[in-house]
Order: structure tokens, then sequence, then C-alpha cells
């Protein structure tokens, strides 16, 4: 049994790269060239070989300063902020929702039917528009005829191939007849049903 596994491209997390060696922002540890600095303690040593092993209730932060989180943390005021690019700054789901009455103004002395009929066509003006609407001439008809000749011939194909089951029917029943006259005269039969849908092709 075989089946295929699609390897997809490493997506990125949105917001800014912190660095695992220095933990500051915006590059990356294998392209840093700062001191190393422990994300716990602030010592010049890997957060990996850290002495602190136990979670610490009021952690200070190395980049800001403020004690109850770590510079990974997100709300950290040193953390960067990522600027919305140009048109993404709608909420459009929220301006959806908003009503601006100054689209929806009442008008005074004018009733629902009246300001419907505005928007329905009358009959005289959907005659005008057919009798204007142009119609197919010359080679266009000559494209409908070849394509009804076309959607008829591959009826007449699927009327054959309709009949294929007969024939296969019919080649396994061979067995059951005695003389060779027989199993033609049976053969012939059922490939007179396919050559009479056969013949209807012009």
């Amino acid at each position: 049994m075989y089946f295929t596994v699609t390897v997809e491209n490493y997506r990125k997390p949105p917001g800014a790269t912190q660095c695992w060696n220095c933990n500051q922002f915006n590059h990356s540890s294998a392209n840093c060239g700062y001191t190393t600095r422990c994300l716990k303690c602030g010592q010049e040593h890997k957060t990996s070989e850290c002495t602190i092993t136990t979670s610490q209730d009021n952690p200070a932060c190395i980049n800001c300063g403020v004690v109850g989180h770590i510079a990974s943390w997100r709300g950290c005021p040193a953390f960067p902020k990522i600027k919305p690019i140009k048109g993404q700054g709608v909420n459009y789901p929220r301006t959806q929702r908003e009503f601006f009455s100054s689209q929806y103004k009442r008008q005074e002395n004018i009733s629902y039917s009246q300001q419907a009929q505005k928007f329905l066509h009358r009959p005289d003006e959907l005659h005008e528009r057919r009798n204007n609407t142009p119609h197919p001439t010359g080679n266009g008809e000559c494209i409908e005829q070849e394509f009804y000749r076309f959607l008829q011939g591959i009826k007449v194909m699927y009327d054959a191939l309709k009949s294929i089951p007969n024939l296969i029917k019919s080649v396994s029943e061979l067995t059951q007849l005695s003389t060779t006259e027989d199993r033609i005269n049976h053969v012939i039969k059922d490939l007179s049903s396919v050559a009479n849908a056969v013949s209807h092709v012009k």
C-alpha cells in the first residue's frame, strides 16, 4: 500500500523574529553578532545552560526591565508592534454592520409601490429590448447546425456503447449453443442492434 506525502514550505508566524542567542528582535540566532544573554536571568550564557531550572513566579524582563513577564511575551513594551499594511486597517465585518442613516432617508408622500415601480421593467420596455436584441445570422446558423449534428453523433455513439453489454452477454451464451451455425446467428442477431444505432449517423 502506498500513500502520498506533500511537504509544504515553512510558514513563518506573524510578528517579529526573536533571536535565541541575545533575545533581541528582528534577526535570527544564526545571524546574531551580539553577546549571548539568558532569557531567565540576563547573564552572558545560553538559556539552556541557566542554573535556574524551576519556573519563576515574578520573572524580570531582560529587555524592558519590568517584573512579571519574560522577554518573549508579546505584551512586553519592548516587543516590536506590527504596523498594518496600507489597506488592511479596515475591519470589514464591523463596517458592514454599521448603519448609515444618510443612505436611508425617508421621502415624504411616496408609497412603497411608487418607489419600487422605478426598478420594475415595464412590458413595453421589455418588448422593445427583445426586438432590438441582435439575432445570429449567416455563419452563426451554420455553427448551430454543426453543433446539433455533433450532439446527434455523440448520442448515436452513446446508444451504440450501451448495447456492448448485450454483446458481452451473447458471447458468454455461445457455450450453450451446440452448432457453429447457431453460434454465428446468435452473434449476428446481437450485432444488429449496434448496426441499427450506427446507421443513424449521417
